[in-house]
């Protein structure tokens, strides 16, 4: 065990016993607490001092010129080189930093800072807020403070070198002029780029409707590719030849009924659309064909009720074929 002086945000320092710098800083600070500083203390009572590796934890120093340099050692209180930037080895001490500056975000100080998404996100802007930190406890408002932080936000994504950038918020707020124009171009480009984004996204847009439809009709040709006419002249040819029953009278009429009986076959089915495969076209005709013969079977008393319904010249028949059988008699 070691002796550690705790040194506060607000000046004041605790002297306590811990195993390590961590330990000592959790055991002072309260949720949300800013700790400045780590020292660990060589002896019981007032000996050589020796500033180790220094735990700046959410060190929001006061005076910016306090903070220690910013080398590998000494940052985060990590005596193993600087903290890892991937994965999820952060170190115990990492870990409560980043858990303070949490709960100091619940904080009326605290309500003013950014939120990290990630601890990864806290580390690697921790040195920046721990200098807006600074800003604010040296008094400005919490107007200005957002308002450069809103600056520095158009600064870090449209800023180049040609541009104007202040020194720190003081010289910003000394050239108000200088600090607006910089501004303004900034905001212009970000209205560039958001209307490009939008035009972008719009031909993005009709782009992808464009293909949607042309999948729609690539699909529709493939369903539609193969048609079969179905053979009803031949159907009926051979469904006609096979009405034993028939005269040739009949026979003669019923086939010069053709056109008028396929115009009704086909009034009574759906539409025939194409098919994906010739396979499937043909068995559709096939299916057609078959249904016409048996739909003609049905119709055939109603053609015959219709040819004896015409008069005898209609039928074909000749005077001397109507005229009565007349016996001679001898006298």
């Amino acid at each position: 065990m070691a002796l550690y002086d705790v040194y506060r945000a607000d000046g004041s320092i605790t002297r306590v016993e811990a195993s390590s710098k961590a330990e000592a800083s959790r055991k002072v600070r309260y949720a949300g607490e800013l700790i400045k500083r780590v020292v660990e203390v060589e002896g019981a009572t007032g000996g050589a001092t020796t500033e180790a590796a220094i735990d700046i934890d959410l060190s929001r120093a006061s005076i910016a010129e306090e903070l220690p340099p910013p080398t590998g050692e000494e940052r985060f209180g990590a005596t193993e080189g600087p903290p890892p930037t991937t994965g999820a080895e952060y170190t115990q001490q990492q870990q409560d930093d980043y858990d303070d500056y949490l709960a100091f975000l619940q904080t009326a100080d605290g309500k003013n800072f950014p939120t990290p998404k990630d601890i990864s996100d806290y580390l690697t802007n921790r040195e920046q807020w721990i200098a807006d930190y600074d800003y604010y406890l040296r008094g400005y408002t919490e107007e200005q403070l957002r308002e450069f932080n809103t600056w520095k936000r158009y600064a870090s994504t449209y800023g180049d070198l040609t541009d104007w950038f202040p020194n720190n918020i003081d010289d910003w707020l000394a050239n108000p002029d200088k600090a607006q124009k910089q501004l303004a171009i900034w905001q212009q480009e970000h209205g560039t780029a958001l209307e490009e984004e939008e035009v972008s996204e719009a031909e993005q847009t009709e782009e992808d409707k464009y293909r949607q439809e042309q999948r729609e009709k690539a699909a529709y040709y493939e369903q539609e590719r193969y048609t079969e006419a179905p053979m009803y002249p031949e159907t009926f040819t051979a469904w006609l030849n096979q009405q034993g029953q028939f005269s040739g009278a009949l026979e003669k009429y019923v086939e010069s009924q053709y056109p008028s009986l396929r115009s009704q076959f086909e009034a009574g089915m759906p539409r025939q659309t194409g098919f994906p495969t010739r396979e499937g076209a043909r068995t559709e005709a096939a299916r057609r064909e078959a249904g016409f013969q048996a739909w003609l079977g049905g119709e055939v008393p109603e053609l015959e009720q219709k040819y004896w319904g015409q008069r005898p010249g209609e039928r074909g028949e000749r005077p001397y074929m109507q005229s009565p059988n007349i016996r001679e008699l001898g006298w």
